[in-house]
């Protein structure tokens, strides 16, 4: 499948324009954000992609004539050698874990080396995120616990549960093509426990789990997390990333409710990850 990349240009050029802009594209599920000298570029699938909505986005709506939008279409084999060639480098994180590609050098010496194949799907450790997600991770103990992960991308968290000793994966995708991708990096390394779903939060299988991970956009966030709650075990965690410092308290509003509290927040270039427990 295609992807689109849209370029934004700006003026002024400023950091927060710049993360307005993010900001509003991610809630329109756009990823892999570039800062440029001109503004941002990003990237969404070619079946999702909407000139009208982003055009019609409050945030961006509010810039008037002070920010244009210019975009094509990638082929998907020209984006897999781009992101071989430019973008995808391999990635530790605390010294503990390495994310590579089977095209890189391996690199035995780390605790848990983790072998993704990107394609288009999101999750190599490069994105705020995705690392944020993984450091955290490496703090928490996930040893003969039963995991969910949501918006499982190319697999990489449900990935580095298994190595850290979990009992039972579910990983969950809305996408054909992030399953597809998900399902060939599980088989790559080694996750025979890992149960792969193709769905939504309507998928997710009755039973109830010790740490859910959901690294997705805010709205689906903001929609999702009480689901989430239904399918915690009481004294489980709930990690939750892919938002802004600026939609924390929105968020932190729906966890009250849910009688979730916060036991670790942390930061990376204003991109959050809230760790709530139950």
């Amino acid at each position: 499948m295609n992807k689109v990349v849209l370029i934004c240009k700006m003026t002024p050029n400023t950091e927060t324009n710049r993360q307005l802009v993010i900001a509003a594209l991610a809630d329109l599920d756009f990823s892999d954000f570039q800062e440029t000298e001109e503004g941002v570029q990003a990237y969404i699938q070619e079946d999702t992609f909407d000139i009208q909505k982003v055009k019609k986005s409050p945030v961006l709506s509010a810039f008037e004539d002070h920010l244009t939008f210019s975009y094509s279409t990638i082929e998907e084999q020209d984006w897999n050698k781009t992101w071989e060639m430019y973008y995808f480098k391999p990635i530790v994180i605390n010294n503990q874990c390495v994310v590579r590609s089977e095209f890189h050098t391996p690199h035995p010496d780390f605790r848990y080396e983790i072998i993704i194949n990107p394609k288009m799907a999101f999750g190599t450790g490069h994105h705020q995120t995705t690392h944020l997600m993984i450091q955290t991770m490496l703090r928490h103990n996930f040893q003969n616990k039963n995991i969910l992960d949501m918006g499982t991308g190319t697999g990489i968290l449900a990935i580095l549960s298994n190595f850290k000793g979990a009992k039972e994966i579910t990983a969950i995708d809305i996408e054909e093509w992030a399953y597809n991708n998900a399902l060939e990096n599980i088989e790559r390394n080694q996750g025979n426990n890992i149960n792969l779903i193709k769905g939504d939060v309507t998928s997710i299988p009755d039973k109830l789990y010790d740490i859910i991970l959901a690294n997705i956009n805010f709205s689906v966030l903001q929609k999702d997390l009480p689901y989430y709650n239904r399918y915690l075990n009481s004294g489980g965690k709930i990690f939750l990333s892919g938002f802004y410092e600026n939609s924390m308290h929105e968020l932190m509003e729906i966890a009250q409710n849910e009688s979730l509290h916060l036991s670790f927040k942390d930061k990376r270039d204003d991109w959050m990850i809230l760790v709530l427990s139950k």
